[in-house]
């Protein structure tokens, strides 16, 4: 419903009147603004994506997950289209801010080419998917 409004926060007024069901003088009119809310159709973004070879095929990708309006919810990743996505903590173990860093760190992979999708949402509910391609030698 709120795709086509502009991103931002906002506070609703709503004004009820009964003059309609009454006669002139007697019509009451009451009117509340709603606590803020907040339109977020956007996806979160993954910035400054690095990614570093370790020994023995272990593989370190490292990144922020960033969102303008809501805070970021999780992070996910799945290696060469596995079935069940792997939970990841932001650095500092909670996702309660709109930029959050994190870490994945990849042991006894194979020697060869493997994608790595990563998956951020936000609190709205936003996601983004990112594949990473990585070479183990």
């Amino acid at each position: 419903v709120t795709r086509k409004a502009p991103e931002g926060r906002y506070r609703i007024r709503v004004t009820a009147s009964d003059a309609p069901s009454n006669p002139a003088g007697m019509a009451m009119t009451s009117t509340r603004v709603s606590d803020p809310i907040v339109i977020d159709n956007t996806p979160p973004a993954l910035v400054g994506t690095k990614i570093e070879a370790g020994k023995n095929g272990q593989q370190t990708i490292r990144a922020t997950a960033e969102d303008a309006m809501s805070p970021i919810k999780s992070v996910d990743y799945l290696v060469d289209s596995a079935e069940q996505w792997d939970v990841v903590l932001p650095e500092d173990w909670i996702y309660d801010s709109t930029s959050e860093a994190f870490h994945i760190t990849l042991s006894d992979l194979s020697k060869g080419a493997h994608v790595v999708t990563v998956r951020v949402t936000d609190g709205r509910g936003n996601v983004k998917y990112e594949a990473l391609r990585l070479d183990v030698k």
